[in-house]
């Protein structure tokens, strides 16, 4: 499956070929900005180099799209799952993306509207 993560305190947006399973990205170990982090490393070695780039805590790597196999989840159920944990900081997410929604109207803020 291709992924696109996006850190929202840097902006910074990484796309890659994942091997890992979906169950890892929605539960697992890909769930968690710590190994979230080890991907924006591969394509910025300095990256790490801010212990506040990889705490487990920081949620701030959101999976912002996914293509491909994704073992027949629809789109916006995978990418719920991978970003439950983080639903406070969802308009950040969307102001740094430019699609800024409304959400106050119907009180969403993970599901639906995007």
């Amino acid at each position: 499956m291709r992924i696109t993560l996006m850190d929202i305190n840097t902006g910074k947006i990484v796309t890659f070929e994942s091997t890992e399973s979906v169950y890892q990205w929605t539960e697992g170990n890909c769930n968690c900005d710590c190994n979230r982090s080890m991907f924006f490393e591969d394509h910025d070695p300095d990256y790490a180099d801010d212990p506040e780039n990889i705490l487990c805590e920081s949620k701030r790597s959101y999976v912002t799209d996914v293509s491909g196999d994704i073992d027949g989840m629809s789109k916006d159920d995978f990418l719920f799952e991978c970003n439950q944990d983080y639903p406070q900081r969802i308009e950040d997410v969307l102001r740094v993306l430019g699609r800024r929604e409304s959400k106050e109207s119907d009180g969403q803020t993970g599901r639906g509207g995007s």
